[in-house]
């Protein structure tokens, strides 16, 4: 590599002796200059280089030393790395860029011939396989940035090890390894996330890779098989829809862009191009390829991600590559950053992941030779949406509430003051916020370029049922809140009476008025609900108040027409 401040030194030299011939060779050394800076700038377009973390820098069997990288940010957007090591996975925390990149723990995993490690999250948990062994690492990483707890390893019968792994809506995908007797895909729970529980599998051939939106499964046979098309809507029995098949498949990985219409295959072997694939499955039962893209024809492609109307390539020598798929049909090449500017060739080397999807807009890229990168891409369009969900009738924060993003199969929570947050492309998404003891509210999100939307959700609470009022007798007395509430032109009031007692139930207004007289007698114990209508009572606050045995318990409840 050119080295410009060396060779000013020397033309500094040159420059005080006399004679053409020194006057030729100064003109000679400062072009060469030009030339040196010229090749250096080209090792990047358009991608900024953010920091660079090569910790854990351990020599593997296969001379290489880093694997895969993943992302995680909390509710309040603090984000963090994963990077695959040989020995174990580090966890960098990247608030301090641009001066440091700080790795705040690591969890050591099983060996592999060489550093293979791949991640993935749900809620605030991150899943850790490798093909060394000890099944699904486990850790909560609900004490960042001070500290992390790992959970223990999942395993089940004749499973221990896994080539890569997939997450959707609170489902893991475990391919390859032996996770399946034909290295196929596991499907396993984790919507209780520190007891993981199988509950399916595709079994038809060897799986590479997965990638899950909705109720589809696509899956890469590295081995000529494809891309096989599943149906999951039922994870315990998956059936297959299409398998796309060309000669001398190789397909490594595939991604789906937002809107579902189109997958993206790369493929790292077989004979066919290493290009980047682009597929219209719209009609599954009517596939097409529509395009192919390979800036470095050289080189092998590896890894591809979607987001937005750009995919985001880990391209082994040619390092880390931004493709601009506006157009399905005709993808550009919009930015790239050469981690392994030394050298091109097809081998695997270089560039070995990437995760775009930190709401900061930072990119991570794993290098299998010099570890985390962390990059900013300019032309991305991206913003973030953030909240707080509360509880409707009493206004009090939501803790671990969830929020499902259709498009992407992406979860958020929120944290124990009731606040979320979001960050993906400009669009228009469908959301459903969910909590146990709520109505699921679906709803509309709209992410503006370069802007913080704030959406604040209030969640009604779901009406008890007839099995609640059969549960076992009350541990004590109490008025449960009215539901729905607001209300128009009737709602339901519920209270617990652990023994037999009289109680009285009265409707009062803001200045103390009895409009209703639902219950005054005595009522044996368990759970009671009373139905309260009025017709002609105008809108405006209203309280239930439970007299029992000299004791009052009070509920607001707000009426509107």
């Amino acid at each position: 590599m050119c080295t410009p401040s060396k060779y000013s030194l020397f033309v500094h030299r040159v420059a005080l002796d006399t004679g053409r011939g020194a006057r030729l060779l100064m003109s000679f050394l400062l072009l060469l200059i030009l030339m040196c800076s010229n090749a250096i700038g080209q090792t990047s377009q358009s991608v900024q280089l953010l920091g660079n973390y090569q910790g854990h820098k351990e020599r593997n069997p296969q001379g290489t030393y880093y694997s895969s990288v993943w992302g995680y940010y909390d509710a309040d957007g603090r984000e963090y790395a994963f990077l695959g090591c040989f020995r174990g996975t580090a966890i960098v925390d990247l608030t301090y860029l641009p001066d440091s990149l700080h790795e705040v723990a690591f969890i050591p995993g099983p060996v592999a011939s060489y550093s293979y490690r791949e991640f993935k999250t749900y809620l605030h948990y991150l899943y850790i396989v490798s093909e060394g062994g000890e099944g699904v690492q486990i850790v909560d990483l609900s004490g960042l940035p001070n500290s992390v707890r790992f959970v223990g390893s999942f395993t089940y019968p004749g499973y221990t090890r896994t080539h890569t792994i997939g997450e959707s809506d609170g489902y893991l995908y475990l391919n390859g390894g032996n996770a399946t007797p034909v290295g196929g895909t596991a499907i396993v729970s984790v919507r209780t996330p520190e007891q993981p529980e199988l509950v399916g599998a595709f079994n038809g051939h060897y799986v590479h890779d997965t990638y899950a939106r909705g109720d589809r499964l696509y899956a890469a046979g590295i081995y000529g098989q494809g891309l096989t098309i599943l149906n999951i809507a039922n994870k315990q029995a998956p059936t297959v829809l299409k398998t796309i098949t060309y000669p001398g498949a190789g397909t490594h990985n595939a991604w789906t862009t937002d809107d579902g219409a189109y997958v993206l295959t790369t493929d790292e072997i077989g004979f066919t191009p290493k290009t980047l694939k682009i597929w219209d499955v719209r009609d599954v039962q009517n596939t097409s390829q529509v395009a192919e893209w390979n800036p470095r024809p050289a080189e092998t492609i590896h890894n591809v991600c979607v987001k937005g109307d750009f995919a985001y390539v880990a391209y082994y020598k040619a390092g880390f590559l931004v493709a601009d798929i506006s157009n399905r049909t005709g993808p550009t090449l919009a930015g790239y950053y050469d981690t392994y500017p030394s050298t091109s060739s097809a081998l695997y080397d270089g560039a070995w992941g990437v995760y775009p999807y930190l709401p900061s807009g930072r990119i991570l890229v794993s290098d299998m030779q010099t570890g985390l990168y962390v990059f900013r891409f300019d032309a991305q369009q991206i913003g973030r949406i953030e909240g707080r969900i509360t509880d409707a009738a009493t206004g009090t924060p939501i803790q671990n509430a969830l929020m499902r993003i259709q498009e992407t199969g992406q979860t958020r929570w929120t944290n124990s003051s009731g606040k979320f947050m979001w960050g993906y492309a400009v669009g228009t998404f469908n959301l459903s916020v969910e909590k146990n003891g709520y109505q699921t509210r679906t709803l509309s999100a709209i992410i503006v370029r370069d802007q913080t939307v704030t959406m604040n959700v209030a969640l009604i609470p779901a009406a008890p049922t007839d099995a609640d009022d059969n549960n076992n007798v009350p541990a004590e007395f109490s008025l449960h809140q009215n539901f729905p509430n607001p209300f128009n032109p009737s709602t339901t009031i519920l209270f617990d009476l652990p023994t037999t007692a009289r109680a009285e139930l009265v409707v009062v207004d803001v200045l103390g008025r009895e409009h209703a007289r639902l219950v005054d007698g005595v009522l044996s114990n368990g759970r009671h609900r009373v139905q309260f209508a009025l017709p002609g009572l105008p809108s405006g606050v209203y309280f239930s108040i439970l007299r029992v045995d000299g004791r009052f318990l009070s509920r607001s409840m707000l009426m509107v027409k």
